[in-house]
């Protein structure tokens, strides 16, 4: 049987680095009202009980394998069975097969490595954003970055539920790592802010190299990627990516909606 996952990080959540095998800790929900939340889910939707196991993760690349011992009112109490560092682990996933959930998340070893990859998208109509947001998740991006672009038309997002919806795509996808989703940014700023750490910046264009010539440069992390509004980038915005020498990459001939065009290019990344 599937062990579900369950995020326990952020702002006053758990460290599960800082804990042993063996020992027990609370889900405060008066301090944390995440773990309100968790803890109604796994009552009323998983229907879970004293004696249920949950693989949990957190910021610090550690997972456990955990009992829940004692459902309360507003604490519960579980303990430690299995404890896993990612951070520590190779590449190549092995010595997994006996632990927790049998599963090794491979974003978690990229992060561990300190390979990077952010993905600066225009703010999308509708629910595009969010959409990408929980796809670009699942295929193991660690950073979301909403830009303010010349054509840009909605102006900002819904950040909370933006987290929430990285947190759920991390838990279902059996990341051990949730990306950063950004508060909103003008393009030129995020830009300049990335490029002074020493990163390496593309853009998304129709006018660029063949994807298949142009990854070959791609050797560099921390690695982000543009992608433009609906409407396209600006003639302004066109001048100021040659000022800054900002390479361009195309991945198909076809002329792809900004959704579209950010899922494909962190699958070619994470995946191709």
């Amino acid at each position: 049987m599937r062990l579900h996952r369950f995020y326990i990080g952020g702002k006053n959540g758990v460290n599960l680095a800082d804990l042993k095998v063996s020992d027990r800790f609370i889900l405060d929900t008066l301090q944390n009202e995440n773990f309100s939340a968790l803890i109604h889910q796994w009552k009323d939707v998983f229907r879970y009980m004293p004696g249920s196991r949950v693989v949990l993760f957190d910021d610090s690349k550690t997972e456990c394998l955990c009992m829940i011992e004692i459902f309360g009112n507003f604490k519960t109490e579980l303990v430690i069975l299995e404890k896993a560092d990612l951070s520590k682990q190779g590449s190549t996933g092995e010595v997994r097969e006996e632990g927790l959930d049998g599963r090794m998340s491979s974003t978690a070893n990229r992060a561990a490595k300190n390979e990077e990859l952010w993905l600066f998208l225009s703010i999308l109509k509708n629910d595009n954003f969010d959409l990408v947001v929980q796809k670009a998740t699942e295929l193991g991006v660690d950073h979301v970055v909403p830009l303010l672009c010349d054509r840009t038309i909605k102006k900002n997002i819904n950040l909370k539920r933006a987290e929430k919806i990285a947190i759920e795509a991390s838990e279902q996808s059996g990341r051990t790592s949730v990306p950063v989703v950004h508060e909103p940014i003008a393009l030129k700023k995020a830009v300049e802010d990335f490029l002074a750490n020493d990163g390496d910046l593309v853009v998304c264009h129709q006018r660029g190299d063949e994807w298949l010539k142009g990854k070959e440069l791609l050797k560099k992390y921390p690695l982000g990627f543009i992608v433009g509004p609906e409407g396209g980038w600006s003639e302004k915005e066109e001048v100021y990516f040659d000022k800054m020498s900002l390479r361009k990459i195309k991945f198909s001939e076809n002329v792809l909606r900004a959704e579209t065009a950010a899922i494909g290019v962190v699958t070619l990344v994470r995946v191709g």
